[in-house]
């Protein structure tokens, strides 16, 4: 296929990114074309291949991405809010996934490779990275870039990152208008979280007015129950960034990973204790959430919110715990025998201690007594209320850990793909716009375990509302395992398995980016 180009002189800005080699004379299309292909995610209904190839061509001109007169895309095909575009050359297609992100009719452009890609993975920029160098941009341009910003409820929301199980919605909600309260983020009087949703690890709040919601976002990295809480756009967000601050620059306070420094009694030695029996499936962050949430459940964290245990040193079968006070050590004796993993762990005073002797104590010792009603020698353990909720918490604490002991399989077992079930229903996937909004939101969460190639959700057949993770490596989706084995979600326990590349292949349906293709 030959493409008619004028090609200028390369005048690649400094920056950072490799330039296009230039040649005289008639363009020859190179390589195969899955390798120039790209994905455009995020396209306006409104949009014609005409005018998308054009913004496109003169957005890598504008900005050195490309020659002055030549046009790295040759083809296009527009659906209904996506689009492929195919480039001369495989490094057009590398250059060209550095405009990510440039808005677009209103919209912000995603830009990626195809889902059915499997070469190498070429560093890149977005957008915003290069708005730095001021690229000289046509007043064309600026008129299809210019933002519009309805107030409609992708505009109205906010993702909610490091959510736990003891965050009910009702007191997230509470907690983070009297926050806006405190720092007068509000712009009228009256409650301005409207609607508030936790699903497992991460919830999302809608708030009743645009202006609100870009205030909101300065209440990232705020502390609650001991636990800084991630506030961001969801992945749908489409509209302009703006400047924000985190809580702690907002108001001076601490966060609360530093609780170090509010430690004020006992040396670390009185405040530390020894763990074994530990396996190297756990790791110090699961621990510490294991272990402080039974503690805070159980009563025996007395010192106020947040996680008592404040440091954790991981050796090859063992550990030592440092807490925030001595009352919570002693404490914390009560954790010897209780079950992780499928492991009964062994908590005891560290051979280095030489204060006053503490009784051997025993997990099954404190629900057994709180059962009954005997006196446990715990430090201001609560009222009597929590007797009644202690033994279904155990319960609970012992399913998660039963279904944790599938990260026990062998080497030979793992695979770079994990199947989720029991975490959505068929129910959910009827509505286009409902199931493109789980797509993305279980793309923007489980990405964090490790480098995500794909999300596929089947919607039909036997396969349906199973969810289907693609992870670069055999070691993300082992992490992921760790992170989603046994989780609750929605009330419902999600059952996560490795799967092989051919059930993967049998699926009928598949989703990258929100966007449904036919497999």
């Amino acid at each position: 296929m030959m493409i008619s180009n004028n090609i200028g002189t390369n005048t690649m800005m400094a920056s950072g990114v490799s330039s296009v080699p230039s040649t005289g004379g008639e363009l020859v299309v190179l390589g195969d074309k899955v390798n120039r292909e790209v994905f455009i995610g995020n396209v306006s209904k409104d949009t014609s291949k005409e005018a998308l190839m054009r913004f496109l061509n003169d957005a890598m001109q504008c900005t050195g991405l490309s020659p002055t007169g030549y046009k790295s895309i040759c083809a296009c095909y527009v659906s209904d809010n996506f689009a492929f575009v195919e480039c001369v050359t495989a490094e057009d297609a590398s250059l060209i996934l550095n405009l990510n992100r440039i808005p677009f009719k209103g919209m912000c452009l995603r830009i990626s490779r195809p889902s059915k890609y499997n070469g190498p993975q070429t560093p890149s920029k977005t957008w915003h990275d290069l708005a730095c160098f001021q690229p000289n941009i046509s007043s064309a341009m600026k008129e299809l870039m210019m933002p519009v910003i309805a107030d409609n409820k992708v505009n109205r929301e906010l993702f909610i990152g490091n959510t736990t199980s003891e965050m009910t919605e009702m007191g997230l909600a509470s907690f983070l208008n009297n926050a806006m309260e405190k720092v007068k983020m509000t712009t009228a009087p009256g409650s301005s979280i409207t609607a508030c949703h936790i699903r497992g690890k991460f919830g999302f709040v809608e708030l009743r007015s645009v202006e609100e919601t870009n205030n909101a976002l300065n209440l990232n990295n705020i502390p609650y129950k001991g636990i800084n809480l991630k506030i961001s756009r969801p992945s749908k967000y489409a509209g302009p960034q703006y400047p924000v601050r985190t809580w702690q620059e907002l108001t001076g306070e601490a966060n609360a990973t530093d609780q170090k420094a509010l430690v004020a009694d006992g040396t670390i030695t009185d405040r530390e204790l020894f763990l074994g029996n530990i396996t190297s499936e756990m790791d110090k962050e699961s621990l510490v959430a294991f272990l402080g949430s039974a503690m805070r459940q159980a009563g025996l964290a007395t010192k106020g919110e947040g996680n008592p245990i404040i440091g954790c040193d991981v050796r090859v079968n063992f550990a030592f715990l440092e807490f925030r006070s001595v009352e919570e050590t002693t404490n914390a004796m009560y954790l010897n025998n209780i079950v992780y993993l499928g492991v009964r762990l062994k908590v005891r005073r560290p051979s280095k201690y030489v204060g006053p002797d503490t009784l051997i104590r025993d997990w099954d010792e404190l629900l057994t007594g709180l059962i009954t009603g005997k006196g446990l020698a715990i430090c201001n353990p609560g009222t009597s209320a929590m007797i009644d909720s202690i033994p279904k918490m155990s319960v609970e604490m012992t399913k998660q850990s039963t279904a944790h002991a599938c990260l026990k399989c062998t080497a030979s077992e793992r695979t770079r793909i994990l199947k989720l079930e029991n975490m959505i229903s068929k129910e959910d996937l009827e509505c286009d716009s409902e199931y493109d909004d789980i797509v993305l939101e279980t793309r923007e969460e489980c990405s964090e375990f490790g480098t995500l190639k794909n999300v596929i959700i089947p919607r039909t057949g036997k396969y349906a509302a199973k969810i289907f993770l693609e992870y670069e490596t055999e070691d993300d989706a082992v992490n992921a395992m760790k992170q989603l084995a046994g989780r609750m979600f929605d009330g419902r326990r999600v059952e996560a398995t490795y799967c092989t590349e051919l059930e993967l292949k049998n699926t009928s349906r598949k989703s990258r980016f929100g966007i449904l293709e036919s497999q």
